[in-house]
């Protein structure tokens, strides 16, 4: 029963912590965009998932990883671990005395470097499958900013998908680099 209760506890810090990012999500993209959510359904059950997700992973954290780093972290700093069988009474404790805590931290922020391309990976994966899943185009923005970037990036790519070099008719002269001579 104290597990279910664990996990209601956490669904609900996670849900009350996810809501105000949903909340600008779905502001930007009505009030600033003025573009309609695509996919609503989709999307609702996408956040639930990550709702589900990160919680599971919280607990995850709470009841496997963080027990472990606190009997590591208690293991490793014990007298008895750092002086030896034969401790010293009158010894006072000095830095040099937990070289192996420094040592095990140097090796844990090496492997977080080391794992964090594979983290890249992973997302601009994430970004292939995501493009590849956008069957239509995307509606153009009608107003402001968003709507000018919009038609200066869809403009220039669609010229390019057409084949036509820069310069050559009809290919938006306006979007031209120039050229230097030689």
């Amino acid at each position: 029963m104290a597990q279910l209760i664990l996990v209601f506890h956490t669904l609900l810090s996670t849900l009350r912590d996810v809501l105000p990012i949903v909340a600008v999500i779905f502001v930007f993209q009505l009030g600033v965009l003025r573009q309609p959510i695509p996919n609503p359904k989709r999307m609702l059950i996408g956040f639930g998932y990550v709702i589900v997700g990160l919680a599971l992973f919280l607990i995850g954290l709470e009841e496997a990883l963080f027990p472990l780093g606190r009997l590591m972290a208690q293991q490793l700093t014990a007298p008895s671990f750092v002086y030896g069988a034969a401790m010293p009474t009158t010894m006072v404790a000095s830095w040099h005395h937990y070289f192996w805590v420094y040592l095990f931290a140097a090796a844990i922020g090496f492997s977080t470097t080391v794992a964090e391309p594979a983290l890249l990976a992973v997302a601009g994966a994430t970004t292939v499958v995501l493009r590849a899943a956008s069957l239509t185009r995307p509606p153009r923005p009608r107003t402001g900013l968003a709507g000018r970037l919009w038609h200066a990036a869809h403009h220039q790519r669609g010229d390019r998908a057409r084949g036509r070099e820069r310069g050559a008719p009809g290919a938006g002269r306006h979007l031209e680099q120039p050229r230097l001579p030689g």
